[in-house]
């Protein structure tokens, strides 16, 4: 008599769902197959599976040339197909690792150079930057690991950059609010900044010459 499994606990539903799913493709029609069932369950839970986990190894089974008449059969076999994908996702995540030490995403402070540009403490004053010295700190990033105990022109040794914030913290307002004051006096140096197109200025002065003659005449 097929009795499939049931639980009241609906965290188990995936469970349920690939000793159900295991049980049927294979025609596993038996009370006592569902409790043997009922213990794989236990079991593979325990060892850390998932049932994603769980239904792949049974696809696997089911995609063999001659699938497995035994029970003792079919748990050997998900054990090692089990085994076997734990192995592939391992090598794929050193991988991936690998690529994150070897190649790592670009920093959205430093862009990957490694050193920083920050206002100078000795300019910081109340959160506000009061002056245009500026001094050099290695970020916190990958790149910047380089420059650890590096030091300056002067040879004093380079600060980090979380060294550097738990000073001035504003560092990056500043940086931007300056930056947005020199655009604003650039523009009005342009706007008072004499002409200096030599073609109106000779067009001026030929009108000039030409009205000089025709009031001659």
């Amino acid at each position: 008599m097929e009795n499939n499994l049931t639980v009241k606990n609906p965290a188990q539903d995936g469970w349920l769902q690939w000793a159900n799913h295991h049980r049927a493709f294979f025609g596993w029609k038996a009370d006592e197959d569902g409790k043997m069932l009922a213990t794989w369950v236990g079991f593979f839970r325990g060892e850390g599976y998932t049932p994603e986990e769980m239904l792949s190894a049974t696809k696997k089974i089911a995609g063999l040339s001659k699938p497995p008449f035994q029970r003792e059969h079919h748990l050997n076999h998900l054990v090692a197909f089990l085994k076997e994908a734990r192995a592939e996702n391992y090598k794929v995540t050193a991988r991936q690792n690998d690529e994150l030490i070897n190649h790592p995403a670009p920093c959205k402070v430093c862009r990957n150079f490694g050193l920083i540009t920050v206002p100078h403490l000795s300019g910081v004053r109340g959160g506000e930057w009061t002056n245009n010295y500026t001094a050099g700190v290695y970020c916190s990033c990958y790149a910047g690991n380089k420059f650890s105990g590096a030091t300056n022109s002067k040879g004093e040794q380079r600060t980090s950059l979380n060294s550097y914030e738990r000073m001035n913290p504003a560092w990056q307002r500043q940086m931007k609010d300056r930056e947005e004051r020199e655009k604003k006096l650039n523009f009005l140096r342009e706007d008072i900044r004499p002409p200096n197109n030599l073609d109106k200025i000779l067009s001026k002065i030929q009108a000039r010459v030409n009205r000089g003659l025709q009031d001659g005449k």
